[in-house]
């Protein structure tokens, strides 16, 4: 379902202004892919942004069966979305130093 809602989100967003801002949303918990907590933590991106930064991201999320959608940054989204609490729990999942690893989205696997 949320594949789905990703791609009605990536059709609609070609109508919006080159502006707008985006916010990647859903739970931050232990099973939360790396990329997924890299996403959310990024805050409120452009299309753009989130073209070049994550790559094939908007459509996939972080992955099979991701739980994760982009969604197009309102005052509602603004409180669905807590940027602090993904970089928190990076940190307390992997020290101070973050991730071990560069996460990388399904795209830039297979660019690799």
């Amino acid at each position: 379902m949320n594949t789905f809602e990703r791609n009605v989100t990536a059709e609609m967003a070609t109508f919006d202004s080159p502006d707008a801002t985006y916010v990647y949303q859903g739970p931050i918990d232990d099973k939360t892919r790396d990329i997924c907590l890299d996403m959310m933590s990024a805050g409120s991106l452009t299309m753009d942004e989130v073209k070049s930064q994550y790559p094939g991201a908007f459509v996939d999320g972080g992955g099979f069966n991701c739980r994760h959608r982009w969604a197009k940054e309102t005052s509602v989204s603004k409180k669905l979305t807590d940027p602090e609490q993904a970089r928190n729990f990076i940190d307390n999942k992997y020290g101070k130093g973050g991730f071990k690893r560069t996460p990388l989205t399904p795209q830039q696997q297979l660019d690799g």
